[in-house]
């Protein structure tokens, strides 16, 4: 190790070196110092002060000049001053006064140079301030350039002298322009470096005399017409295979002829003898063929432009008159093949357009008529009709093609109420066909559908047979419950359906004559003996020809209820409905309405559906509900369970029989305002603990009772603490103060308020 030589008095910038202070660990040596300026003291290593690592004092530096907001130092006026940074140096917020050039628009219209202040905001360093900034960076850079700026007054460039200096286009541009007087008398504003580059020698009369002295530009003098340009686009096409035309042109063979395409001047002269005008084009007659005298005419843009559509077949001449094919069959949405058959056969545009609409069949029609030479007119187009070719195959075979279709087609819409179900078909049938099957089933009267008689059966010569349509439907058992599927297997056999109301309990069962009801009465019947209404053959009868016969119902018994008078409401739509008020047998009095007495859908007041469900659950053995789910104390006494666990409270065993809670809550006056209140809160949910009370004066006994004990938080003695119950068994408080979270201990002060 170096022996540390003696600094002691040495000056190293803003530091005197007063004593050495000891070394560091790895034996260098450190000297106690002390700024010049501001007399702080700070130990530095030798090694850094030699070195002129350090020299400067950071806490001069950083002490900030107070400076006033509106202070001006020089064209800088102090805002006001912000936060220090990292280095702990000051921070002030300047605007810039500097007086700046502008370019303005008088009223006249004319631009006139303007001065203003900069009025930029910056912030700026306090050392930047005491060292010198007087001004934003931008006026700094623009004065420091306007210095170093050449004056150029008098000195001559090639044809140019320049006079003065451009100030309202050097300001507008942001770049150093001068006045230049030319040789040929024009003053001429010029960039600086476009003169001292060398790149702006005149005005542009340079540019035009050497133009003057070239004789190859002196051919014809024609090279700004119109027809100069049309000459050489036509040398591209034809010749240039760059050219984007060329496929149109040069591949397919068209050329100019050898005389225009050596001279533009034959060109230019034949073009004028065929009345050549600005705005007009070259046109060849035959587009086949080349640009030659013989194939070639001058026509105007536009009517170039319909030449070229009729060329292309868009559009077509009818009577003198051009018609654009491409714009009529868009409108008609046709083709315009189609579109120019009947512009040629005498159409006009609204009698394509009518066409248009005009369905299939029709304009086949009316398009035949016009190619055997016997037209026909669209309005007599759009009376036809079409005409069906019927099939001649026995209506018996679509029966039975969708017989195999809804058994063993799984893309069949009914697949999943037959094949899919496992209903199939009788394999003599499938190896036969249709002929087995017609031997069988026999012949199809109209209107008749195949039907099995027993659902739960495939199809089958024993278990098919032809029932009319209407009984069919009545018949079918999709969606329907396993009773009606019950009705669906005895309505066939009159023996079955006696067994089926025996079996249910009617007692008019055996004396009953099935035969007068017909199959739809039969299904009606069974139906009502399911609901619990049992009504001989007569009753039923005359029940139906009531229903039929008269619209008032007055007197007339469906099922329990007994129609006392008819009623006429509003729903919220507006419409009128017909109610009826009946009474039914267990005394209950209810609107109903009258198509739900016509079909029978309606029989009770709802009493009937009760019945029926006690006496399942009898006979299932289940323990029906209390039915007390949707009364406002039921929630009150779920929640009370709730709470009751979840706290760990006691509840009375009373309690959990709803009956008696609902007694408890009767005998206290309740009503659904109210809510359950805890007179201690360790006591328990019981008679004698909790009370009944409405829900704003509970809240505000909780708030009482909250605020008479007080828990003090450690952190800012403030007693406006909550208890936060985000974690569960723990006492566990936040304060709502500093948001400081604790649990209360030994040395946290329980204060009671004096009410």
């Amino acid at each position: 190790m170096v022996k540390a030589s003696d600094l002691t008095n040495l000056i190293y910038g803003d530091w005197k070196v007063v004593s050495r202070d000891g070394s560091n660990k790895d034996g260098r040596a450190i000297w106690q110092c002390e700024c010049l300026k501001c007399g702080y003291q700070k130990a530095i290593l030798g090694k850094s002060l030699v070195s002129k690592k350090a020299t400067r004092c950071n806490e001069c530096h950083s002490r900030a000049k107070d400076y006033l907001p509106g202070e001006k130092v020089g064209a800088l006026v102090i805002q006001r001053h912000l936060k220090n940074d990292k280095h702990s140096f000051a921070n002030w917020l300047c605007r810039c006064q500097q007086p700046i050039l502008v370019v303005k628009v008088n009223k006249d219209g004319m631009k006139i140079l303007e001065k203003k202040p900069c009025g930029k905001i910056f912030e700026v360093l306090g050392i930047r301030l005491r060292s010198g900034q007087k001004m934003c960076r931008e006026c700094s850079s623009r004065v420091g350039a306007k210095k170093n700026q050449k004056d150029l007054s008098g000195q001559t460039f090639e044809r140019l002298t320049v006079i003065e200096k451009d100030e309202l286009k050097s300001v507008e541009f942001n770049s150093a322009y001068w006045s230049c007087e030319c040789l040929c008398g024009a003053i001429v504003s010029v960039r600086q470096d476009g003169l001292t580059s060398g790149n702006s020698k005149s005005c542009g009369c340079l540019q035009s005399d050497v133009a003057k002295g070239l004789k190859n530009n002196l051919i014809h003098g024609l090279s700004s017409t119109s027809l100069y340009s049309i000459h050489s686009g036509v040398k591209q096409r034809c010749y240039n295979s760059n050219s984007p035309a060329y496929k149109y042109y040069g591949e397919k063979g068209i050329s100019m002829s050898p005389e225009w395409k050596a001279s533009f001047e034959s060109f230019y002269h034949w073009a004028n003898e065929m009345g050549f005008q600005e705005g007009m084009s070259i046109d060849r007659i035959d587009p086949n063929e080349g640009y030659t005298q013989e194939n070639c005419q001058i026509l105007s843009r536009e009517h170039h432009y319909m030449k070229t559509l009729r060329d292309r077949g868009i559009a077509t001449i009818i009577e003198g008159e051009q018609i654009n094919l491409h714009e009529v069959s868009q409108k008609a949405n046709i083709y315009s093949q189609t579109c120019r058959k009947l512009l040629e056969a005498g159409l006009k545009e609204e009698e394509i357009l009518q066409f248009a609409k005009l369905q299939l069949h029709q304009k086949r029609a009316f398009l035949n008529a016009l190619e055997n030479d016997s037209p026909i007119s669209v309005l007599e187009a759009k009376k036809l009709k079409k005409k069906i070719k019927k099939q001649n195959y026995p209506k018996e075979q679509g029966s039975f093609r969708s017989m195999l279709s809804r058994c063993y087609n799984p893309k069949d819409p009914s697949f999943k109420y037959y094949g899919g179900k496992g209903i199939g078909v009788d394999p003599r049938w499938i190896l036969g066909g249709f002929r087995k099957f017609y031997e069988d089933i026999g012949p199809k009267e109209e209107r008749y559908h195949i039907d099995r008689i027993c659902v739960e059966r495939d199809y089958s010569p024993e278990n098919c047979r032809w029932l009319p349509a209407r009984d069919n439907a009545l018949r079918k058992i999709r969606g329907l419950t396993p009773e009606e599927k019950k009705i669906s297997v005895y309505v066939p056999e009159g023996n079955l359906c006696k067994k089926f109301l025996e079996t249910h309990g009617h007692p008019l069962a055996n004396s009953m004559d099935l035969n007068i009801l017909g199959v739809a009465g039969i299904k009606k019947m069974l139906e009502l003996t399911l609901k619990g209404v049992f009504l001989s053959s007569g009753e039923f009868l005359a029940t139906q020809e009531k229903i039929k016969s008269q619209k008032d119902l007055t007197g007339m018994r469906v099922g329990r209820l007994l129609v006392i008078e008819r009623l006429i409401e509003r729903d919220k739509d507006g419409r009128t409905r017909i109610m009826w008020s009946c009474l039914c047998e267990c005394g209950r009095t209810q609107k109903i309405r009258q198509t739900s007495l016509l079909n029978l859908k309606t029989l009770s007041c709802g009493c009937l559906r009760l019945e029926k469900t006690s006496q399942a659950n009898q006979k299932n053995k289940y323990a029906p509900t209390h039915g007390y789910s949707k009364e406002p104390f039921y929630r009150l006494w779920s929640n009370l369970k709730i709470d009751a666990t979840s706290s760990n409270q006691s509840i009375d065993p009373n309690w959990l029989d709803i009956h008696l809670f609902k007694e408890w809550l009767t005998s206290q006056g309740y009503h659904k305002e109210m809510k359950i209140h805890l007179k201690e809160q360790s006591g328990g949910y019981n008679p004698r603990n909790c009370i009944l009370a409405l829900k704003k004066d509970i809240h505000k006994h909780n708030h009482q009772r909250d605020r008479s004990s007080k828990v003090l938080c450690p952190r800012c003695n403030d007693d406006y603490t909550v208890k936060n119950g985000k974690i569960q068994g723990c006492q566990r408080y936040q304060c709502k103060a500093c948001k400081f979270n604790f649990v209360p201990s030994d040395h946290v002060a329980y204060v009671t308020a004096v009410t």
